[in-house]
C-alpha cells in the first residue's frame, strides 16, 4: 500500500499526541484505510489482481465509505465501533423476533390454540 503526504502527516500527528510509535502506526493505518473509497480501491485492487482484483477493490472502498456513512467516527475506535454496530444488529434482531413471536401468538389466539 502507497501511502499520501496526508496518511504520513496523520501519522507524524498520531505520534506526537500519543508518543507511541507503535500506537501511532496503528492510527496512521486506519487513517490510511478510512481514506479509501472504491476508485483508489478498484486502483489498488487492478495493481494487484486485474479486473477481478479491480472488482474487490471497489467493493471494498465501497464497505469502507458505507460504514464511514452509517457511523463517522468508527475508525477514531474501530473494536468500539465494531461494539456499538453488532449490539445494533442484535437489538434489531431481538425486535423482529419479539415481532414475529407476538404475531404468530396473536394468530395462536385468534385461532383457539392456547390456553
Amino acid at each position: 500500500m502507497i501511502f499520501s503526504a496526508r496518511d504520513l502527516f496523520g501519522l507524524l500527528d498520531a505520534y506526537c499526541k500519543i508518543g507511541d510509535i507503535g500506537k501511532a502506526v496503528g492510527k496512521g493505518a486506519l487513517s490510511a484505510i478510512a481514506s479509501v473509497g472504491p476508485l483508489e480501491g478498484a486502483t489498488i485492487g487492478s495493481a494487484i489482481g486485474g479486473v477481478p482484483g479491480a472488482c474487490i477493490g471497489a467493493g471494498a472502498g465501497l464497505i469502507v465509505q458505507g460504514i464511514k456513512f452509517v457511523k463517522p467516527k468508527f475508525f477514531d475506535d474501530p473494536v468500539q465501533g465494531t461494539k456499538n454496530i453488532m449490539s445494533k444488529i442484535g437489538r434489531g434482531i431481538q425486535g423482529a423476533t419479539n415481532t414475529v413471536s407476538s404475531v404468530f401468538g396473536g394468530i395462536g389466539k385468534a385461532l383457539g390454540f392456547t390456553s
